[in-house]
């Protein structure tokens, strides 16, 4: 399946954006494997979006059906939602905390995704970041801590890779554009900036995939596939890939080892101990 979190065309008024820039070029794969987008602003909510596709009717009401939606795929629940609406509540509010209700106790479903367009965190466009991406986040992260299931957000909105994840839990979050427009390079915004959370932002075009197993040991493994920008083409490269475990072991956990004493505030650097991890997984970061 192919999810695409928004702004499938740029003008979704248009019926030759539909045509030019989305079905022209995406026929060749759409006649084999199926599409599920969640709205960006971009498609400006039009009639076309609903005409075009046919989501699951999964739980939302009338009026709301296909602005978004859940679909069960093998061992993995995926969550499409509307980030149009700046805030998460209402009825959308209602839906998706039912979409993660169900999957908590649901013993078939080992990861949850969710697709929405807007970024929680934007290092390459900060103007891009929206509550209501931040509040999807939040509650994403609290569900895999209540339930124990790996969860992983996928969004766009921001031109530009972006891998990071939840400090407490093992909450993914992935800007997984931009299949096409202008990209947002490093350096083109006074405010971009370094956040702690995020392990890689790339300023380049590319798309994401993702290998779901299921079984005694569940693992998503997420592979970055580059095609480079203006500056450096790539023709298909790898760039950036994690394997996520349902079950797995935690790292020993580190402890200070010196300085001791009475230390100066101009000086001083901390040594802990070595760090140890009974899957054989790379250190991304610690946290004091």
């Amino acid at each position: 399946a192919v999810i695409v979190p928004g702004d499938l065309v740029d003008d979704g008024l248009e019926y030759e954006s539909w045509r030019d820039e989305f079905f022209d070029p995406g026929a060749p794969i759409m006649r084999h494997v199926p599409f599920y987008p969640a709205i960006g602003n971009h498609e400006r909510n039009a009639h076309y979006y609903y005409d075009y596709f046919h989501l699951p009717d999964s739980g939302a009401e009338a009026g709301n059906r296909e602005r978004w939606w859940q679909l069960d795929h093998g061992n993995v629940r995926i969550i499409g939602l509307d980030s149009n609406l700046y805030v998460l509540l209402g009825a959308q509010e209602a839906f998706f905390e039912s979409a993660l209700a169900g999957a908590c106790t649901d013993d078939a479903i080992d990861f949850v995704f969710v697709a929405l367009h807007h970024a929680n965190v934007s290092e390459l466009w900060p103007a891009g970041e929206a509550p209501i991406a931040v509040s999807v986040s939040e509650r994403m992260a609290a569900f895999q801590r209540e339930c124990g299931r790996p969860t992983a957000q996928f969004y766009g909105h921001t031109h530009g890779y972006s891998r990071g994840a939840a400090r407490e839990g093992a909450h993914l979050w992935v800007n997984v554009a931009s299949a096409g427009g202008n990209i947002d390079y490093w350096d083109e915004y006074g405010n971009q900036y370094d956040s702690d959370d995020v392990s890689v932002s790339q300023d380049e075009w590319g798309f994401v995939v993702v290998d779901v197993t299921a079984g005694a040991d569940p693992t998503l493994h997420l592979r970055r596939v580059s095609l480079g920008n203006e500056a450096t083409p790539r023709d298909n490269e790898v760039r950036d890939e994690i394997t996520v475990r349902r079950f797995d072991e935690p790292p020993t956990r580190p402890t200070p080892e010196g300085p001791r004493g009475l230390v100066t505030a101009a000086c001083g650097t901390m040594r802990a101990s070595d760090f140890v991890d009974p899957d054989g997984d790379l250190q991304g970061a610690a946290h004091w």
